[in-house]
């Protein structure tokens, strides 16, 4: 069953200018939420693109770390193989000198 469509009691001019004034709320309201809509999408990508920076940095730092600490370790053995030699050519003297590591 179709509904009976509705009969209104004001003039046609009432009417129009109801509904142009309800229309054109309805488009101010659309608009605004189309800005606010825009606004959140810069700020979102804003945000992806801080947090692909700052992982890229994070890499970067991590990556560095690794390339310091091998480096230790490889400073740490020539520092004993260089004591190591030290020893060895003070045994071989007459008088040797008594080096104490740290």
């Amino acid at each position: 069953m179709k509904a009976a469509p509705k009969i209104y009691k004001s003039t046609k001019q009432a009417l129009a200018w109801c509904f142009e004034k309800s229309r054109d709320l309805w488009k101010d309201k659309c608009g605004e939420l189309r800005k606010e809509i825009k606004v959140m999408k810069v700020r979102v990508a804003d945000s992806v693109q801080a947090r692909d920076a700052w992982r890229a940095k994070q890499e970067d730092a991590v990556q560095r770390i690794d390339e310091l600490k091998s480096q230790v370790a490889e400073l740490q053995v020539e520092k004993m193989e260089l004591e190591r030699r030290v020893v060895e050519l003070d045994s071989k003297k007459k008088n040797p000198v008594v080096r104490l590591s740290r």
